[in-house]
């Protein structure tokens, strides 16, 4: 989703590290509750693209599959 609006990795990668640094912050100062912080990091590893789908895509590389054999 935002790798369409925000074309650096590091910067998406950056965003969402202080974004999930702020969750306990907010949970700390009564903004957010315990019950709903899971579903906020779920939701911006949607947003930011990673959970599986960011890490097979970050662990999957260009080239051509070799096979189990080579």
């Amino acid at each position: 989703m935002t790798d369409k609006l925000i074309k650096d990795r590091k910067t998406r990668k950056y965003l969402y590290r202080v974004s999930m640094a702020l969750i306990p912050l907010l949970i700390s100062f009564g903004f957010l509750n315990e019950d709903i912080a899971g579903d906020v990091a779920l939701l911006l590893a949607a947003v930011f693209g990673f959970g599986a789908p960011g890490l097979a895509d970050a662990n999957t590389g260009d080239e051509p599959d070799q096979g189990l054999g080579a």
